[in-house]
């Protein structure tokens, strides 16, 4: 592991910001393959990402399994540091290797903070809103706030998606 991956792991900014005006590598991944940027994500340490952003991280990179610094942060349910990957264009759309998106694992794991902050994403397509997200929600232990969301969320969106999404879940609810 090498002094920026641990700098952005452990939050240190200042360190970050100072290696990158040295000159250190901004695309070295770690022997797993996480970049920094990932590290950073992961561990909720913004303002390391907001550095790494400046000196032109690549919010898109991914880690081996596919899964980039947002499906990361939605993991571990640091909202802030999805906001701000959001706000540099990272794509809440790309799937992991495995079809998960940022939202389907934000649900998985209760992050409703993250789950919010997802669905007023502009950036967000109508593919993510599948059922499946809700239906990973329902599938949890307990994550009756993330289905608050989804459902308010659902009722606000074009009367055919709703119909489709509607029909799905109720089918889903049956089996």
């Amino acid at each position: 592991m090498c002094v920026q991956h641990l700098a952005a792991e452990k939050g240190f900014p200042e360190l970050v910001s100072l290696l990158l005006e040295y000159k250190a590598d901004l695309t070295r991944s770690r022997y797993d393959g996480a970049s920094a940027l990932y590290l950073a994500a992961q561990h909720g340490c913004a303002g390391v990402a907001r550095v790494l952003l400046s000196f032109k991280a690549d919010p898109n990179s991914h880690f081996v399994d596919g899964s980039t610094p947002l499906y990361a942060a939605c993991k571990a349910g640091n909202s802030r540091v999805v906001e701000l990957l959001l706000a540099h264009r990272a794509d809440p759309n790309r799937n992991r290797e495995l079809g998960h998106t940022p939202l389907y694992i934000a649900c998985l794991n209760g992050r409703s903070e993250t789950v919010n902050v997802l669905l007023t994403s502009s950036a967000l397509s109508n593919a993510c809103l599948d059922f499946a997200p809700l239906v990973a929600a329902a599938r949890s232990y307990g994550q009756d706030q993330v289905l608050e969301i989804l459902e308010a969320h659902r009722k606000r969106k074009p009367a055919a998606a709703v119909a489709a999404t509607t029909t799905t879940v109720q089918q889903q609810q049956q089996s």
